[in-house]
């Protein structure tokens, strides 16, 4: 369940923001300026200059240039001291005006709030002892961090994004910064592969399940700020059953206790004590196993529970004894409740097969037929073998 604003960030649009607004000047150059209309600005290095330009939106731009150094500009300013962020402002933040706050879901370089964050300054790093938009996931702060120092983050195409991704990825091995993380490794080198000898601690081991830290918020509820394979998550249906993909590694993001590939992480142990037989996932569901363990997670009762079906689960079929309450019967005609607004028009509120739409030209038309023998009555019409017998389509 748990994820951070890092994955919110497409890779298109963090490409962008390097480069509108996070342009920097090679000689640390600076120049501080006010913005008028659409103007231009001007650079010396040298002597102090001021430049005034007429804007093509009928403004002037004015701005002041002092010889190496400076502090960035609020609007079309240059970059300070050793290359800063230039170009961004204020007006490019959500809303049209700064808060302080970044939120890199709606705001990019070109907003002064995200200008001077790790999303804009390459392998940045803030030794504060928390991992946040400050630090680049390459960081000492981020090394534990679940979603930076998970192998979810790592893209494999041979460039370091330092981020979003983190120095247990492949593509960041070299960076400066990942130098102390490889120091368990054999050889001090990662090669990708966690052997026998290596420790959780070398980059090579991050993805093996005993090496997998959660991170919860023990409140009884599963959110945004657990991993699925905490506790209270346990019971939570997007973490069980379909969730799993048995690929032989955890995912802790996605995957909960009642996956396989989770089975040996720290976190689920007590899981597998408590509905495992012997305590332990040997890969087999037995009679007496509950869903919890993760030997059952892909059986039908646990991926699709439904009491109001026969076995308590739904199984694909809806037998003589099960009503339209069990999921196995919602396609058979008798069980199907079409959407209808009888206003005399076909509009979004009528499913095809109401009468108001019979008439209409696309759900009259049998070409939108799918004819497999199970009717869709928002996208078919009683003009199809599927839905004819529908008690709506009767004259």
């Amino acid at each position: 369940m748990r994820r951070t604003a890092r994955t919110l960030i497409s890779t298109t649009a963090i490409a962008i923001a390097f480069t509108l607004g996070c342009s920097s000047s090679s000689d640390g150059t600076a120049s501080t300026g006010a913005t008028t209309g659409a103007g231009g600005a001007a650079t010396t290095t040298g002597s102090t200059t001021t430049t005034t330009t007429t804007g093509a939106g009928g403004g002037s731009t004015t701005t002041t240039n002092t010889g190496s150094g400076g502090s960035g500009g609020t609007a079309a300013g240059g970059s300070g001291t050793g290359g800063g962020a230039g170009g961004a402002s204020p007006d490019a933040c959500e809303g049209g005006a700064a808060d302080g706050t970044c939120n890199p879901q709606a705001e990019d370089c070109t907003c002064t709030d995200c200008s001077d964050t790790a999303m804009c300054q390459p392998d940045k790093c803030t030794d504060d002892g928390v991992c946040d938009l400050n630090d680049a996931c390459i960081c000492a702060d981020c090394d534990a961090d679940s979603y930076c120092g998970s192998a979810d983050a790592c893209n494999g195409d041979g460039t370091c994004d330092s981020f979003s991704e983190g120095c247990n990825c492949a593509d960041c091995y070299a960076k400066a910064a990942c130098a102390d993380n490889h120091a368990t490794c054999d050889g001090k080198v990662p090669d990708g592969t966690c052997g026998a000898n290596e420790p959780c601690s070398c980059v090579d081991c991050a993805a093996k399940a005993s090496c997998i830290v959660a991170t919860c918020n023990p409140d009884g509820a599963c959110g945004q700020d657990d991993d699925c394979i905490c506790a209270d998550c346990d019971a939570e249906k997007a973490c069980t059953g379909a969730a799993c993909v048995d690929d032989g590694a955890c995912n802790k993001f996605t995957e909960g206790c009642a996956c396989a590939d989770c089975a040996d992480v720290t976190e689920c142990k007590d899981n597998y004590a408590a509905n495992c037989a012997g305590g332990k996932a040997d890969k087999k569901c037995d009679a007496g196993e509950s869903c919890g363990c993760a030997d059952c997670a892909v059986e039908p009762r646990c991926v699709s529970p439904d009491a109001d079906c026969e076995q308590g689960f739904g199984d694909g079929t809806c037998s003589a004894n099960e009503t339209c309450a069990c999921m196995d019967c919602a396609a058979k005609l008798e069980c199907i409740v079409p959407a209808c607004n009888d206003d005399g028009t076909c509009g979004n509120d009528d499913d095809c097969v109401c009468k108001d739409c019979q008439a209409d030209a696309y759900c009259s038309d049998k070409a939108n037929c799918t004819d497999d023998g199970i009717c869709k009555p928002y996208a078919e019409g009683c003009v199809c073998a599927d839905c004819k017998d529908l008690p709506v389509c009767k004259p």
